[in-house]
């Protein structure tokens, strides 16, 4: 879920604001799942690089770390509980 994701404008507009997180990607899923409208996914194919040595990734900071988890509680609860 935190692949490249196109997304078209129409479906994408109704979910604004998004958070910030490094979770937006699956923020916008489970948005649209929910939603629940039958809308497809298509998977393609692409190279992944690896990392470059001696570069820190930003996704495993603590302040992310955090980030990622409050949007995935704040999304378990408006799917699971407030429905």
């Amino acid at each position: 879920y935190t692949g490249l994701s196109l997304i078209k404008t129409d479906l994408l507009k109704p979910l604004l604001p998004l958070n910030e997180s490094f979770a937006y990607s699956t923020e916008i899923i489970v948005r649209l799942l929910k939603l629940g409208k039958g809308h497809t996914c298509v998977e393609v194919p692409m190279q992944i690089h690896p990392p470059v040595p001696g570069r820190k990734a930003a996704a495993f900071r603590f302040k992310n770390l955090v980030s990622v988890g409050k949007t995935l509680v704040r999304l378990t609860w408006q799917v699971r509980v407030k429905k």
